[in-house]
Order: C-alpha cells, then sequence, then structure tokens
C-alpha cells in the first residue's frame, strides 16, 4: 500500500476516490501539514498501491486503511475522505469507532436517505458504463476525461493534471480494477445501500458531511442521517461541484481545519 506523508503532529489520513489516487489532495497537503502529520494512501488498485484481483468491497477498503494504521502504529487519527474515500472514511469510523476522533466526507450522498433524489438517482447511470463489458474501453478512451470535466464547475484540469489519473489507468491492473470498484458495488452492495443497511453500525464519531452546490450526486441529501449518526453535520459547499478538493482548495482546507 503506498501513502504519502507530510508534517508532524496528530495524524490526519486523508482518502482519496475515482478516478484518482493520493495526487488529488496535493493543495491541500501543504496547509494541512502545518497542523497536522498528513498521512494520504492510495487505496488498493488506485495510484501506486497493489491492484489484487478481487472483489472491491468497501469494506475491504476499509479494513486496508485499518492495517495501514496498524503497521504505522496510530492508534487514532482524524480522518477525511472524498468520493468512494468518503465511503471508505464512513466504514472505518462506524467499524472502528476507537480508531476515529473527527471525520469529514465530501462529495458522496449519506447513505440514509429517506427520499432519494431521482436526479441523483440518474446521475449515477455512469456507473453502468464503469462496470460493464465495456467499462475498460470506455475508461481508456475518454469516458473518464469527461467525468472530471462535468464534476468540476469552478476552473478545469488542466492537459497534465489530467495525464496525472489517465496515465494511472493505461495500466491493465489497474482499469481492471476500477471496473471492479464499480461492479461490485452495482451487484453486491447496492441492495444494502437501498435498503439503509449498508453501514455496520451506529456513527458515533463527529462528522462533517461535505456536499458541493452543484454536485448532482448529493445536493438534495436529506436528514435521514439524523437517525443514524450522533454528532454530524450536514453542509453545502456554495459554488462546488463534486471534485472540490481541486476547485477549491483553500476552502476545503479553512473548513476542514475549523472541524479537525
Amino acid at each position: 500500500m503506498h501513502y504519502a506523508e507530510a508534517g508532524a503532529g496528530d495524524p490526519l489520513v486523508l482518502l482519496h476516490g475515482w478516478p484518482q489516487h493520493w495526487w488529488m489532495w496535493r493543495d491541500l497537503i501543504g496547509p494541512l501539514a502545518e497542523r497536522f502529520r498528513v498521512i494520504v494512501p492510495d487505496l488498493r488498485g488506485h495510484g501506486w498501491s497493489e491492484k489484487p484481483s478481487g472483489s472491491y468491497r468497501k469494506s475491504e477498503l476499509a479494513e486496508d486503511v485499518v492495517a495501514l494504521l496498524d503497521e504505522l502504529g496510530l492508534e487514532r487519527v482524524r480522518l477525511a475522505g472524498h468520493d468512494w474515500g468518503a465511503i471508505t472514511s464512513l466504514l472505518v469510523a462506524t467499524s472502528h469507532p476507537e480508531r476515529v476522533e473527527r471525520l469529514v466526507a465530501m462529495s458522496v450522498p449519506h447513505p440514509w436517505q429517506r427520499r432519494p433524489d431521482p436526479v441523483a438517482v440518474a446521475a449515477t447511470s455512469y456507473q453502468l458504463v464503469l462496470s460493464g463489458p465495456w467499462g475498460r474501453f470506455a475508461i481508456q478512451n475518454g469516458f473518464m476525461r469527461q467525468m472530471l470535466k462535468m464534476g468540476r464547475s469552478i476552473g478545469s484540469f488542466s492537459a497534465d493534471e489530467v495525464e496525472m489519473y489517465e496515465a494511472i489507468q493505461r495500466e491493465d491492473d489497474a482499469v481492471a480494477a476500477s471496473v471492479r470498484m464499480y461492479r461490485t458495488f452495482l451487484t453486491r452492495e447496492m441492495p444494502s445501500w437501498l435498503r439503509g443497511s449498508f453501514v455496520p453500525g451506529r456513527l458515533t464519531v463527529p462528522t462533517l458531511w461535505l456536499i458541493g452546490e452543484h454536485d448532482v450526486l448529493g445536493r438534495n441529501a436529506d436528514d435521514g442521517y439524523r437517525d443514524h449518526a450522533d454528532d454530524m453535520t450536514l453542509e453545502q459547499i456554495p459554488g462546488a461541484n463534486h471534485f472540490m478538493p481541486e476547485e477549491m482548495p483553500e476552502q476545503i482546507v479553512k473548513r476542514m481545519l475549523q472541524f479537525l
């Protein structure tokens, strides 16, 4: 498992989403490292971590993170995640609450929606593309680039930034892992998500849940989380889209530091 590290102090672990890797936090690591020991892993199947054949259940990604904490001798950390990294962080916090001081999740709908937003449901149709037999072709022929473009409202990814993500996906094991991530969710995890039983326990860790104003995946999230979380704040970030750590890093760092 590959990770980057900077700074000293209380440990803070940052988990990326798809189609990215640790580098998505590049503009936040420096400011956060002024206060924390920042540890930024590549989840299994991403970046420079191993990309094994397997189901890629999100609970497996969570256990990978716990194993990394064990390896580094970290009993308790602050944790933040984006996209699948947010879901992974949530599973760490609910399965091992004694290991997590505080949690910041961003850019995904929380899993306790009372009234699923039809627009958000329709927007997840991209997962059918990524998880199908055509997923590999789509990822390596512009679909991933289009997802990056659509998920950003402020500024745009440069050609070099897109290349940082696309270069990994040209590797056979990496693109296969991406397909497995989404195929596992749709075929093995979606039923429990829809039943509201995806998360194994109550969320007792103080949590800040951030959603971008223009992020169709979660912008109309309701307060169904109140029955499942002891101390959670759901907050919309004005002007932000899905990839807000990259489109407005200064604002996201400020809000994270206030909470963490």
